[in-house]
């Protein structure tokens, strides 16, 4: 496709968060679009820090959310506390 093979449409994470021995995953899935203008990264070429920045970028807002959803499952509090 445009003159490329091995290009990434879709990337499917997982996002953790952990606290102490604690964790919580949530599985996320996101479209790229093909910038023909930017430099190509082959398939087998791609890095974990580079699949991160493309995530992040094609999520925006709404990783923040999915973050967000995450932090509440670790939030406690203390509703009553007899003398």
């Amino acid at each position: 496709m445009y003159g490329q093979t091995d290009v990434v449409f879709m990337i499917d994470a997982d996002l953790e968060a952990t606290e102490g021995t604690v964790s919580k995953t949530k599985e996320i899935s996101t479209s790229l679009t093909f910038n023909s203008e930017s430099d190509f990264i082959a398939i087998d070429s791609v890095t974990k820090d580079q699949a991160i920045t493309w995530i992040e970028s094609s999520l925006g807002d709404l990783l923040q959310q999915h973050k967000d959803e995450l932090a509440s499952h670790f939030q406690f509090t203390i509703r009553k506390i007899d003398d």
